[in-house]
């Protein structure tokens, strides 16, 4: 980690998920995935969002009742899912984006779950819900007729 002591408590970082979340906000199920990955594997956890990607087209071979790629691309719009960590998310029918829960981290000391075991991690300062992130979009996703 190329920050070190200095960043502690300056440095920040708008972020999909952190492994400090779950402990944040109390979420055990959470918690558990993050330390069996921890226990197994000798690295941090940053791809929760690639998580709730599979979980929205899991949703939508299941809505379309199909593998048929276009169905379950029609399927896919505006459904809402709970991600990892139980927030809300959105994946817009306009473009489909998943629009989800985003947090700003602060990097310290006195977090569970340290980044490559420097002894200083991330913790979440403020937490922005999807319903404040859905922004219009200038989209003009091309669709299959």
């Amino acid at each position: 980690m190329a920050i070190g002591p200095g960043g502690d408590g300056k440095v920040r970082s708008v972020q999909s998920f952190n492994e400090n979340i779950a402990p944040e906000i109390k979420n055990a199920d959470a918690e558990a995935w993050t330390k069996a990955f921890r226990d197994k594997f000798p690295f941090d956890f940053y791809a929760a969002g690639f998580r709730t990607i599979f979980e929205y087209v899991q949703l939508a071979v299941t809505k379309a009742g199909s593998l048929d790629v276009t169905k379950i691309a029609f399927a896919m719009e505006g459904l809402e899912h709970k991600d990892f960590l139980g927030y809300d998310s959105v994946m817009r029918k306009d473009d489909h984006q998943i629009i989800g829960a985003y947090f700003v981290g602060v990097f310290k000391k006195g977090v569970k779950y340290d980044s490559e075991k420097t002894g200083f991690g991330w913790g979440t300062e403020s937490t922005i819900l999807a319903k404040d992130l859905m922004q219009p979009t200038t989209c003009k996703m091309n669709r299959p007729s």
